[in-house]
Order: structure tokens, then sequence, then C-alpha cells
């Protein structure tokens, strides 16, 4: 053991963290240089290297090290069957899903390109099936849903019989996943929420699950949704009702985050049990065309997935309509890759921290990081009725949506003004100094408001 390694293992045995895998705390520690540095340089060093080993420690048991794309989509998806149907009353297929590449989830044999109009007389000469055409104004996108023959259900056989200017978006009917809190426990103190951004009359937008809007918490919520699945499947409610109730609920224990804005919410989730989830890309990019359509400036995704080409255009063209994208980084753990939406350029990555401003152990981290918000132990509204506690990368992205929200509807703020500018008010740095694969920018803490 080098003098680094035992000095940084004292510090964590005298701080009672032991026993640890050495593994596990030294896995960032640098290699000795081949002069040291003198003593208090070392030991500052070691402090800080500590205190970084310490934040990753999880505060909750259970949950597996996820260090591949295979393992993340294993954990998302073992509660399912390999393959996952949904049927209506009459036993008449709705959907089959399926695992894929990599282990993500598919609609079977269901692919999308984004094609110009008079380029559908020739898809329909392949030997393929053309289950839809959807013209995305706002998003000015022609979307194709088809399906293909077992044997050109891949992107080698599709790259042999399309046209080559037709590759660049082919992309999977995917499914994508809310991030369900990982620890929604009623047995745990539920922390105060983030405090009430603003209380002007702005418009936000989400897609998520439905929202359970008949309880009383809302009331007085201006609630306007819309649903991007066939009514016959079934749309759960827990996961939007959490998101709606940091933003709009009211309430004993409740302080909204903005609670006079108007929500425009797309439902794109069904149903695939009692903890689960899923949402098809073709949902998600009609949302964001709707959503993009009614001048909703800010739009929160709390959601994760695979990297989309469909979907990925589709953000693109939101954000050059000047709309802002706000995502969940996810909640798969620090060793996990990056996990779309949050992962893509333009769209604004957010972290969870507790009370003690300790990130969530099982979020996401990665240099795509901008922000972390609290996002453990809040006290939201539960679908269904009553209050919860709930945990998770999902509940830090709405208070920065909200915040955001917020210093663009302020008439006050300048228009050339970065977004970075604005929200540097409520901005307070943690970890290593500057912009960090863990806190991204810092904590954003609406009730700083200088408003």
């Amino acid at each position: 053991m080098n003098v680094m390694k035992m000095l940084l293992s004292i510090m964590l045995i005298a701080a009672g963290l032991a026993p640890i895998s050495q593994a596990q705390v030294l896995r960032d520690v640098p290699q000795l240089p081949q002069q040291l540095p003198q003593l208090p340089e070392t030991l500052d060093q070691l402090r800080e290297n500590a205190k970084l080993e310490t934040s990753k420690l999880p505060r909750y048991p259970g949950h597996p090290v996820l260090t591949s794309i295979e393992s993340v989509t294993t954990h998302l998806t073992e509660l399912l069957p390999a393959v996952f149907e949904l049927t209506d009353a009459q036993g008449n297929l709705l959907l089959r899903e399926v695992s894929v590449e990599d282990g993500w989830r598919a609609l079977e044999r269901e692919w999308l390109m984004v094609i110009e109009a008079d380029e559908v007389q020739l898809l329909q000469k392949l030997p393929i099936e053309v289950l839809g055409q959807r013209e995305l104004a706002a998003l000015e996108l022609t979307v194709v849903r088809f399906r293909v023959p077992a044997h050109y259900d891949s992107r080698q056989a599709l790259s042999e019989l399309l046209p080559e200017f037709m590759q660049a978006t082919l992309a999977r009917q995917h499914i994508y996943f809310a991030q369900d809190s990982g620890t929604s426990a009623e047995d745990l103190p539920a922390n105060s929420n983030s405090g009430v951004a603003c209380d002007d009359p702005l418009t936000l937008g989400a897609i998520d699950t439905r929202i359970d809007t008949g309880l009383s918490y809302f009331a007085e919520a201006d609630i306007h949704q819309r649903s991007f699945l066939s009514d016959e499947l079934p749309q759960p409610l827990a996961h939007g009702t959490a998101i709606a109730g940091l933003w709009l609920g009211k309430g004993e224990e409740l302080q909204p985050l903005v609670p006079n804005a108007r929500l425009l919410a797309a439902a794109v989730f069904y149903e695939h049990n009692s903890l689960s989830q899923g949402a098809p890309v073709s949902a998600l990019i009609e949302a964001l065309d709707w959503l993009v359509a009614e001048g909703v400036r800010v739009i929160n995704m709390s959601l994760t997935g695979p990297d989309n080409a469909i979907l990925r255009v589709a953000l693109q063209r939101a954000h050059a309509s000047g709309t802002i994208i706000v995502a969940a980084a996810g909640n798969a753990g620090p060793a996990a890759p990056p996990l779309y939406p949050a992962a893509y350029d333009k769209v604004i990555a957010v972290t969870a921290v507790d009370v003690q401003q300790r990130v969530y152990p099982w979020a996401n981290r990665g240099r795509h990081i901008e922000y972390a918000a609290l996002g453990v132990d809040v006290t939201t509204v539960r679908g269904g009725g009553g209050l919860t506690a709930e945990s998770g990368t999902s509940m830090a992205a709405p208070v920065v949506s909200a915040l955001l929200s917020c210093v663009l509807a302020d008439s006050a703020a300048a228009e050339e003004t970065s977004i970075a500018d604005k929200l540097s008010p409520y901005l307070q740095d943690l970890g290593a100094p500057g912009p960090d694969p863990i806190f991204g920018r810092g904590l954003l803490t609406p009730a700083q408001s200088p408003r």
C-alpha cells in the first residue's frame, strides 16, 4: 500500500466509515507522482477525496452497482417478462413490447424515420408495413412509423433495404421509463420542499404519466392534460401526480413551487405493472410537438431511455424554436453510462440532493449534468390520494423547471442574458469548484430568490 492509500484508509477508518473495500474507496485516487507534494497539500487532497468518496456511499441498501448499458437496462426491466403484451377487453393485441439491442425495450419490429411527405410512396413499394404517418407541424417534421418482417428487424438489414438518404433518422420504436423514486418511503421523515419559486401566472409543460386531477390538492390548479396513447391502454397516475404536486399541490405540508401556474401535461406512459411504466418514442415526439405549438417555454421530462435518432432530432427542433427542455439525469447510479434525453446537448440535466446537500446516491453522473436541486425525501401528492415522501432525480428536475420558468417570465430579465446568468442568483456551488460531474454548476434553490 503506498503512502496516499494508507493515509486515505486511516482517515476513513477514523471517520467511522470502515469497513469499506479498498477498490470502492480508492478508484478515483490519482497515481502517486514521481515527486511527493508537500504534506499539507497532500492532506488537503486526501480530505477532498475522502469527502467525495463518502458522498458516494449509499444511504439506502439494495441498489445494484450499474456500470454498463446492459446492467442499466437489466435493472430497469427486471420486473418485466421477456415479451410484454397488452390486449383490449376482447383479447385483441394492442401492443407487444420486446427486448432489443443493449437490453432496451421497443415495440416489436416497429421503426420510425423522418421523411419528406412525397417519400411515403417509396416506402410503400418496399416489403414493410407502413403503420402511420404523422405531420409534426411545430417541429417541422414528418415521421413515418412502420413494421418490418423479422428478417429485416435490425439496422444492418434495413440499411441494405432502405435508400441511404433515409437512414440518418432510422430508429426503433424505443420505450422510455419514468424515473421512479428509488426510495419512496412513508417511514422516512419527509423534508420540506424547495419553497415557492414565484407566484407568476406562467405556463409549464410536462411529458409524464397522467395526473390524478380529481384530488383535492389540485382543486385550485389550472391543469390541462392530453393523452398521446390509445384510450384502450391502461395509463398510470403516480409519477405525473407526484410531479404536479410539487408545482401546484395545495394542502397541509405542501408548498407549491408555482402555485399560479398553468400546467400543460402530456400523458405518454402506459402501465406495465404497479411498479413500472413505458412510453413509446412516437408518443414523446408528438407530445413535444403539441407543447411547442402551445408556446410552452420550459418542458419537464422526468424519464430516461436510450439514444434515439428520432427523439434527438425532435429535441433539436424544439430547442431551435426557443423551447427549453429540463430532464432528470436518471437513477441508475454513479457508475452508470449517461441516459437520455438528459445526456443530449442543449437539454438541461438535473441531479438530486438532500437537505444536507449530499448527492442522491443513485443519481447518474457525468459532464452533462447541469444543475442539482432538492430531490430527496420531498413531500408531494400520491396518485389516488394522500401525501408521500419521494426521492430521485425526477423530483429534482421540476424544481429547476419551475425556477427557470419564473426567471423567463420576469420581464426585467434581459432577453440576451444566458440561462446560466439568469439562474446564477439562485446558485450555490457544491463539490469541486466550478462545474463538476456530480453537481453540475451547483445547487439551485428557489428560496434564495432575489425576486
